[in-house]
């Protein structure tokens, strides 16, 4: 681990914001060229091929990104020791992980804010990108705006072309198809499938899949179905049942197609009158289970 007051190049580390099990870890630095604080995620001593290639994976491609809901990435390389490292925008803000946990938004905003994610999602789709590890630490409100950003791209790698073999995510977010390793179908509805899970959470508190045990957690995940947000939170809408289980279907080809077809469906629930919702349901109660 480096030390603080150390140099990266032109970047001086003053504070760890974050450490992993495997060698990580995360500062708070000042670019002193540009003056401004930076985030450097730094990693230990990498030699093997594959593990620089998990580390640094599709930097180059995110470092190209334009979208106001992606925390940006400034710069990324190796250092004379061996370590890698990339430069991010610092956010001084918060987790949705921590909103969930002191101030859980209305079904309402939770609406407006899975739909913010899935057209930032949709935008990274476009790109080629799989992000891989949505949930709720890797949202984050800035402090001082508001603004919503997108983290945790920094493990993701070009949905063309490349397969990894091993598992990455965050087990009890993590699709069917990740679990099982199937790294050929993973794509854009992958992602849906977590933000469903992000979802679902928002709406009833509770994540979809629990277990005291990592083995039973992958296997609900696999082959149980979730309980009906409606079930575990009655003021949950009907529409937006239907909306976070459709995102949440085993089968790939029963989720959304594209992440932005999951937002258009949270956009057009908040646009249309619920008396429009409730006459409709009258008619076809059948659409809504």
């Amino acid at each position: 681990m480096m030390s603080v007051n150390e140099r990266i190049g032109k970047y001086r580390l003053f504070k760890i914001l974050a450490r992993s099990a495997f060698g990580t870890v995360v500062y708070l630095a000042f670019d002193v060229y540009s003056k401004r604080q930076v985030e450097i995620k730094v990693s230990r001593k990498l030699e093997a091929p594959e593990e620089i290639q998990s580390f640094l994976a599709g930097a180059p491609t995110l470092a190209k990104f334009n979208h106001p809901q992606i925390v940006p990435i400034y710069d990324f390389g190796r250092t004379e020791e061996g370590r890698h490292f990339v430069v991010s925008k610092f956010i001084d803000g918060h987790t949705l992980r921590e909103k969930i946990r002191n101030k859980r938004p209305t079904p309402e905003k939770s609406a407006t804010l899975v739909a913010t994610i899935a057209e930032t999602l949709q935008y990274a789709h476009q790109q080629g990108v799989i992000h891989r590890n949505v949930n709720p630490s890797n949202v984050l409100h800035e402090n001082k705006t508001g603004n919503l950003y997108i983290t945790g791209f920094g493990r993701s790698i070009p949905s063309i072309g490349i397969e990894v073999g091993c598992i990455f995510g965050t087990p009890s977010y993590m699709s069917p198809e990740q679990i099982r390793g199937e790294n050929h179908l993973i794509d854009g509805r992958s992602d849906i499938f977590s933000l469903g899970v992000v979802f679902y959470e928002l709406l009833t508190g509770m994540q979809p899949f629990r277990s005291s045990t990592t083995i039973e957690l992958l296997n609900q995940v696999i082959s149980i179905d979730p309980v009906p947000p409606r079930k575990v939170n009655r003021t949950v809408p009907v529409e937006l049942n239907r909306i976070c289980l459709k995102a949440l279907a085993k089968q790939r080809s029963h989720r959304y197609s594209a992440a932005a077809e999951l937002a258009d469906d949270l956009i057009n629930w908040q646009t249309i009158p619920t008396s429009w919702w409730s006459r409709f349901r009258r008619r076809s109660p059948q659409s809504f289970t």
